[in-house]
């Protein structure tokens, strides 16, 4: 049984679980579903992992740079001459 009272509430305490950690990256949600983190037993408030979210952080900033490489290496985007149709995706 943990003994760290909840910082939210003051009443609760949290326990260790895994839940779900989402993140949008532009237009898109990232979902991890298993992030380490202790939640309070009363009030629900959520404290990830601290190592869980330096490695996270350290992920999504790879993507992003992923991201805007490929974005900028393709600049051309699919386009339909006779109708004018244009895809959104590049």
């Amino acid at each position: 049984m943990s003994e760290v009272i909840c910082e939210e509430c003051r009443v609760g305490r949290y326990q260790p679980m895994t839940i779900p950690y989402m993140h949008w990256l532009g237009r898109q949600m990232l979902t991890f579903p298993n992030a380490p983190a202790l939640v309070c037993d009363v009030c629900k408030h959520v404290h990830y992992d601290a190592r869980f979210l330096h490695s996270m952080d350290y992920v999504l900033d790879r993507l992003a740079q992923t991201s805007s490489r490929r974005s900028v290496s393709h600049p051309h985007t699919l386009r339909d001459e006779q109708t004018g149709w244009q895809s959104p995706r590049r």
